[in-house]
């Protein structure tokens, strides 16, 4: 409030100057026609009463300005260094399943530097509801055990914020092996499902492999073969089909590939059991780690 005093106080002073200096000037006049024995005329009066409405509005417009400018800087104080930089938006509508209801952050593609948005949070001002946007695993393995870590959001990268439990047990960075967990587990949104083609030169192209190269033809893109191989397919085709058609023998063979970590995108999971978000008239505002505000969005 200390800020807010001498402002205010220019506001007052400029609008009492204006009334009470617009009478003033008017006595004046008035006082100056009578010693000269000139009264004044119903006309003048009315001009002298405009000039004095004119000079009100004129203050008032000054104080509106003022005003506005003491809001703006006030505002400018508040926001997070980080608006503009970041953007969010809403991902679904009106779900009641915690596990497709999510938000998304996006980082601003021509950001210079990373930014890092765990402890950050989102409060809904309908609801009072407010959650923290925790760790995630950066690259995650299957069947192993992982660690987690800041998610941080390289210019262009995007964060899905779900409210549910992880399906794989783990929040996780995106990379160009991960349709494979899509095969037996839902993702929402989905998951991206483009992989490395697996590498199929061991197979020699002869009649007695006929069958093999059939089968491996027909296995789509981030698909592992379930079924188990007979006899009637060979050694080589066995292990191929066994060891290199899943999430992560991809991650093995690629992971220093430099387009590895595409596309450049987070799931983080708050892992409630209950949605979050009500599905109408609810204002949500993203806050960073100061508590200052980096963005509000609606519905």
């Amino acid at each position: 409030m200390k800020n807010l005093f001498w402002p205010v106080l220019i506001i007052l002073a400029i609008i009492s100057i204006t009334l009470f200096g617009g009478v003033k000037d008017y006595q004046t006049q008035t006082a100056t026609s009578t010693n000269i024995a000139t009264p004044s005329t119903p006309a003048q009066q009315q001009a002298t009463q405009q000039q004095i409405a004119y000079n009100v509005q004129t203050a008032q417009y000054q104080a509106d300005q003022l005003q506005q400018q003491i809001a703006v800087e006030q505002a400018a104080k508040l926001a997070s260094q980080y608006k503009g930089q970041v953007t969010v938006q809403w991902g679904s509508y009106g779900s009641t399943n915690p596990n497709q209801e999510y938000i998304e952050i996006d980082a601003n593609s021509s950001n210079k530097n990373p930014v890092d948005i765990t402890g950050w949070w989102l409060m809904s001002t309908s609801t009072g509801q407010r959650v923290y946007i925790p760790q995630s695993t950066a690259l995650y393995f299957a069947n192993a055990q992982n660690s987690v870590q800041d998610v941080i959001l390289s210019p262009g990268e995007r964060a899905y914020i779900v409210t549910g439990r992880s399906p794989i047990g783990f929040g996780f960075h995106t990379n160009v092996c991960s349709g494979y967990l899509s095969q037996k587990t839902s993702f929402t949104p989905r998951l991206y499902t483009s992989c490395p083609v697996v590498d199929t030169s061991s197979i020699p192209r002869t009649q007695n492999n006929v069958n093999c190269l059939d089968l491996l033809s027909g296995i789509g893109s981030c698909r592992t073969y379930s079924q188990t191989l007979n006899n009637t397919y060979s050694y080589e085709c066995q292990q191929l089909v066994e060891t290199k058609f899943n999430y992560q023998s991809c991650v093995d063979i690629h992971k220093n590939d430099s387009t590895f970590y595409s596309p450049k995108t987070w799931y983080v999971y708050l892992q409630r059991d209950n949605i979050l978000w009500v599905p109408r008239y609810e204002v949500v505002t993203l806050y960073d780690t100061l508590g200052k505000p980096v963005q509000t969005i609606s519905r």
